[in-house]
């Protein structure tokens, strides 16, 4: 899709150009150049890119399309074609490449600095945090035990998730892909591995059962639950 505005953009500025073999001239190397740059969204006045991905892209790409220019000229032995390419590549790499790469650099560090410094909270407020959640989950536990009200249920089931998500430190969009099946094949550590624990550490591993399932791109990853403050609001 790149590729295809970069050609739109080629056109507007040489209606003679139908097709990238007739891009294949040093000739044109002002108006790949110009092409790139209105693509990138260059700013004449600041002279920064709005998306100098696509500069990089763009250029990463036309690096790419010399080269299967070049393997054609070499099968169909079309010696004239090949040298009008090889003489583009060169002006590419020696002008054009280390232009672009200037101008994304620079559009780069200008928007690093517009950005905003993200305060992360510290250790102390993430378990504060996690402590109003318990206890939320606590409270409508309760209430459930008393009598079913959808919006206990339905607060319940909310306080859950953020507390696995909060106490894994992990991000929604993982854990979204956790189902019924992963959860009843939750573990414990097992008798043999408390044996080679101290006392405090089989106190934690008693505390807590692992669920593991499919996480982003296919990878394993696991959730730990807590089997006293979380795991009864589950069941």
């Amino acid at each position: 899709r790149l590729l295809g505005r970069f050609m739109m953009q080629i056109k507007i500025y040489d209606s003679n150009i139908k097709c990238c073999k007739d891009l294949m001239h040093p000739c044109h190397i002002d108006t790949i150049r110009k092409s790139i740059d209105a693509v990138a969204g260059l700013n004449d006045t600041t002279g920064v890119y709005e998306h100098p991905t696509n500069a990089r892209t763009l250029s990463t790409e036309f690096k790419k399309i010399l080269e299967v220019v070049q393997s054609e000229c070499d099968k169909k032995e079309d010696d004239r074609l090949m040298k009008s390419t090889k003489s583009l590549c060169r002006l590419y790499n020696l002008e054009v490449t280390p232009y672009i790469n200037r101008v994304c650099k620079l559009s780069e560090n200008k928007y690093r600095r517009k950005r905003k410094v993200t305060s992360l909270p510290e250790n102390e407020e993430i378990e504060q945090y996690l402590h109003y959640l318990l206890n939320k989950i606590s409270l409508h536990c309760t209430n459930l035990e008393r009598k079913y009200l959808f919006d206990d249920w339905h607060k319940l089931s909310k306080y859950l998730l953020v507390a696995l998500v909060v106490f894994n430190r992990k991000r929604p969009g993982e854990t979204q892909r956790l189902e019924v099946e992963d959860f009843y094949q939750k573990e414990s550590v097992s008798q043999k591995d408390m044996e080679v624990l101290s006392e405090e550490e089989k106190l934690q591993a008693h505390k807590y059962v692992r669920v593991a399932f499919r996480g982003k791109l296919g990878n394993s990853t696991a959730l730990l639950i807590d089997k006293f403050e979380i795991l009864p609001g589950i069941e």
